[in-house]
């Protein structure tokens, strides 16, 4: 490939121009029709959240933290348990 200085030409076909100017005007058309629909969606109310929803998130969490309690101490036993083979092993 040569090098490009003041001299060099650059030519386009008719068929690359149509096709870039179709590129170019459908990505403007995407940037566009996004634009409205984020502003559309600004205008939209904010989503109520009913005491039974509540309710259920907060019974998640509860439950969540509750397992995560027991995989903890399935995890210290865990580590007891390959402690104390380390130590009886140990030579």
């Amino acid at each position: 490939m040569g090098k490009l200085n003041p001299q060099s030409k650059f030519s386009l076909s008719i068929k690359e121009l149509i096709a870039g100017t179709l590129g170019i005007s459908s990505l403007l058309a995407v940037f566009f029709s996004l634009q409205s629909e984020i502003a559309l969606a600004k205008e939209l109310p904010l989503p109520e959240i009913t005491k039974v929803e509540l309710s259920y998130k907060d019974e998640l969490i509860k439950n969540d933290f509750k397992n995560m309690r027991d995989d903890i101490s399935d995890i210290k036993e865990d580590i007891k348990y390959i402690k104390d083979y380390i130590i009886r092993n140990k030579k």
